[in-house]
């Protein structure tokens, strides 16, 4: 009797457990539904820019003032970290290097005056050549400032043209479904670990 009554049990359990497996998965399989539109390309049309209500409106504005934020706010967070920092990095070099420039232009005045009031040929000397020097790296730093003026400004451009034509929406609520559980559930006793697994029916 005591052997009927244990594999009686046994019998349960391991049916009670099959089941619990079971609608774990399928519990799993139904509710975590997420559809990608993978390969999808909008037309500059249908992103809809003059809607202010948009997305895609709402990117083109971030990026106007923070370019690469729009691409993150879509996301794209690799691409809007990549014309964040190349944006931003530019634009600091042009920034030091005009500083630069306006420093080194001042200092060639101030050695100007020195060498017009140098009493020797030894000390007019030292300063013609700190003129020169100064002179060659004031040149250096206007090339320089110029050339990442030019490339900020590109970048900038490049930042809005990405929104308007080639950066698709990424982000994680554009790739989600909405799933709405009905009442009806199945009820699975899980034997000796005592667990209770519910399986919701989508609609």
């Amino acid at each position: 009797m005591k052997r009927l009554i244990v594999i009686l049990f046994s019998f349960i359990a391991v049916f009670s457990g099959t089941i619990s497996a079971q609608s774990r998965l399928q519990l799993e399989n139904d509710s975590r539904t997420i559809v990608r539109n993978e390969g999808s390309t909008l037309s500059f049309e249908e992103k809809d820019f003059l809607n202010l209500n948009s997305k895609y409106s709402k990117a083109l504005l971030f990026s106007t003032f923070v370019p690469g934020s729009g691409q993150v706010y879509l996301g794209n967070d690799l691409k809007g970290a990549a014309v964040t920092l190349a944006f931003w990095g530019s634009a600091v070099t042009a920034i030091i290097s005009h500083n630069n420039f306006l420093g080194r232009e001042d200092r060639i005045k101030l050695l100007t005056v020195d060498y017009e009031a140098a009493g020797t040929y030894k000390l007019a000397d030292k300063y013609w050549n700190d003129i020169q020097f100064e002179k060659a790296s004031r040149d250096n730093d206007y090339d320089r400032r110029n050339i990442f003026t030019i490339i900020t400004a590109a970048v900038y451009v490049l930042n809005i043209a990405d929104i308007l034509f080639f950066t698709e929406d990424q982000s994680v609520e554009n790739g989600l479904v909405t799933i709405d559980f009905n009442s009806s559930c199945d009820v699975a006793y899980g034997g000796q670990n005592k667990l209770i697994d519910l399986k919701f029916y989508l609609p």
